[in-house]
């Protein structure tokens, strides 16, 4: 799970996410009425995904309590309710994906970006940041979620991630086959 990998980099997880507690009470700045853009002030991100109704994106950096997971959207229709958990799932899992890829590369040393030129002289090096370099792709992610066309449709943000983990994936698949080629070669 997620939580699970952010218990390993805890700077991260206190930097970027927002972890739920059980059964915690939401207030009117958690949902789609509080979330208003005023660039003079800071305001707190929302302590939810998804609106109560599903309908707009919220905070792609809070995860909800598994057992608030249970009741997400107890009070919609069950088509509504299963459409508002399908794309809830499929942030979740993109989230979690790409979490997943930055911290394995941040483990081994390697930064992502290394795998865009696979070509080079020199495509693996031991010195990417680790956590400041977690905290500069994660950084980057929010800034594709904002640039987005509707940054608070929650299918266009679901969109945007699916595409993102696919093309994290295809870069070090790329990589990889090249590296082992030449690895064998060698």
């Amino acid at each position: 799970s997620l939580r699970a990998l952010l218990e390993d980099f805890p700077t991260i997880r206190d930097t970027f996410f927002m972890v739920g507690q059980p059964q915690e009470k939401k207030g009117l700045r958690d949902s789609k009425e509080g979330l208003k853009a005023d660039p003079r002030s800071f305001q707190a991100r929302p302590r939810g995904l998804l609106s109560a109704d599903g309908k707009v994106f919220l905070n792609l950096w809070f995860l909800p309590h598994p057992s608030d997971v249970l009741v997400m959207f107890k009070t919609l229709p069950e088509e509504e309710a299963f459409q508002a958990l399908q794309l809830t799932l499929q942030l979740i899992a993109s989230l979690h994906d790409i979490v997943a890829y930055l911290f394995s590369f941040a483990q081994l040393g390697n930064c992502p970006t290394c795998f865009e030129f696979p070509l080079s002289a020199n495509p693996l090096k031991g010195n990417w940041g680790g956590t400041e370099g977690i905290g500069s792709e994660l950084q980057e992610l929010q800034k594709m979620i904002d640039n987005l066309q509707s940054p608070q449709d929650p299918t266009q943000v679901s969109q945007a991630l699916l595409l993102r983990r696919e093309v994290i994936f295809l870069q070090f698949d790329a990589a990889v086959r090249h590296l082992i080629r030449r690895t064998f070669l060698a």
